[in-house]
């Protein structure tokens, strides 16, 4: 590990706040699916000094055109080096740490890809995809030398696209839901996420806990627990941030009984009890 790269650790609550969204549905070979963009934030940089930064973390996805130099890149699956001309995908959940070399410009863009569910694409791409072909590159360049944002969105939008065809048959296989799978989706949906149980969620689908849970992982690559319980953290610090509501009642708005059993909960998840997170988030508005 470089002793001298500055490590950075993303907030991961960006999805907390709205952002530019592009979604398109997409005509598969028996079905329809969706693919969805929010586009976060471009990041343009040109290096005056051979600078590394490490990612241990990354919550988001990173589109990286280089326009000149070059990047080095440590990843979990080994080295390989970002070069001149080609457009690259940092996937989610990936450390890496980047070595930006003297004179590289680049321009990033930090994205959130998703599936028209809302859950996250990327994760399961191999290595650090790329494409070479100079034509998408010089379209992304003109995108953003128009000076307008929508067409600079459009011209990233159309490398996701390509960068997701890999998962198109995935995201078909997905989009096919079975009645079970929808009416778990209605319900989570419909109810405060404190009051979903897995048990009678199971017991309304007329089907076992273990089968319901082991359908919906291997429908949408999440333990069922862990979906409802993460939107009830996204939701929790929306209110947070946004809602003059007391901490009391935003748990009883997300169905928790017991507001000491959600603080418990948000703290174990986020790190923060919910006024420490409240204050730290209103302060950065």
């Amino acid at each position: 590990m470089d002793a001298t790269a500055t490590v950075l650790i993303e907030p991961r609550d960006f999805r907390n706040r709205p952002h530019p969204n592009i979604t398109q549905t997409v005509r598969g070979k028996g079905s329809e699916f969706a693919i969805s963009c929010d586009f976060l934030s471009p990041s343009f940089s040109e290096f005056k000094e051979t600078r590394t930064f490490r990612h241990p973390s990354p919550p988001f996805a990173r589109i990286f055109p280089i326009e000149s130099g070059a990047v080095d890149l440590e990843t979990t699956a080994g080295p390989c080096v970002l070069r001149q001309g080609r457009v690259y995908l940092l996937p989610p959940e990936r450390p890496f740490t980047a070595t930006y070399h003297q004179g590289t410009r680049i321009k990033a863009f930090h994205v959130y890809i998703s599936d028209g569910f809302g859950f996250p694409l990327g994760t399961d791409l191999d290595g650090i995809p790329e494409i070479a072909d100079r034509r998408v590159f010089d379209a992304v360049l003109a995108g953003i030398e128009s000076g307008h944002e929508a067409v600079w969105q459009a011209a990233v939008f159309q490398v996701v696209t390509m960068f997701c065809r890999p998962l198109f048959p995935e995201l078909e296989r997905r989009a096919q839901l079975s009645p079970n799978h929808r009416k778990a989706l209605d319900l989570i949906a419909g109810s405060p996420p404190g009051e979903l149980r897995v048990a009678e969620m199971a017991a309304r689908l007329h089907t076992s806990r273990a089968a319901l849970s082991k359908s919906f992982e291997r429908q949408f690559k999440i333990p069922l627990k862990r979906h409802i319980l993460n939107r009830a953290i996204l939701t929790a610090k929306q209110l947070l941030v946004n809602a003059d509501m007391t901490v009391k009642e935003i748990a009883f708005s997300l169905g928790y009984k017991e507001p000491a059993y959600f603080q418990r909960v948000f703290k174990k998840q986020v790190g923060l009890t919910p006024l420490v997170y409240r204050r730290k988030h209103r302060l950065a508005v």
